[in-house]
């Protein structure tokens, strides 16, 4: 199993390296010799540093590219989420929330954390809106029927 793999492994390099190779045009008069025989230990030692260039060069653009993606974008303040951002940010607030609590994170850390308490109060406050519109629009007849008659007499004498 171990050689088989080595084998798929080598197999892949080769592939790597020929498809590397595609878009490089190499002078083969520089690998001749005077007597007009190929030299195969310069061709040898050439291609090897070329590798090895590669090798190289594709090391640096992977760590570039590690270091782009490693950054950690810039976190806007809360007060200038549109309505779109802010209506995701409270779902996440929530979840994690509620994924800190599954946890058994019982401390006032958990609540204080980030922008959690905005959105937390952000979403009581709507929900507290909601059910006053509730009461207005749907209990204006009980409302009406309540409300007592209070006459009020003052004897001064």
């Amino acid at each position: 199993m171990v050689i088989i793999c080595k084998e798929i492994i080598i197999y892949i390099l080769l592939i790597n390296q020929i498809f590397l190779l595609d878009s490089i045009t190499m002078d083969e008069s520089q690998f001749v010799d005077e007597s007009g025989k190929f030299n195969i230990k310069k061709f040898n030692k050439d291609f090897d540093e070329f590798k090895l260039n590669r090798r190289l060069e594709a090391r640096e653009k992977e760590k570039s590219k590690l270091a782009e993606l490693a950054k950690k974008p810039e976190e806007k303040p809360f007060y200038k989420y549109s309505i779109g951002e802010t209506f995701i940010a409270t779902k996440d607030v929530w979840f994690e929330l509620l994924d800190d609590l599954l946890q058994g994170k019982y401390n006032a850390e958990t609540f204080t954390q980030g922008y959690r308490p905005y959105f937390i109060g952000l979403t009581l406050v709507v929900i507290g809106i909601i059910i006053i519109l509730y009461q207005y629009l749907f209990n204006l007849d009980e409302k009406k029927q309540i409300t007592p008659k209070i006459k009020l007499s003052l004897d001064m004498e």
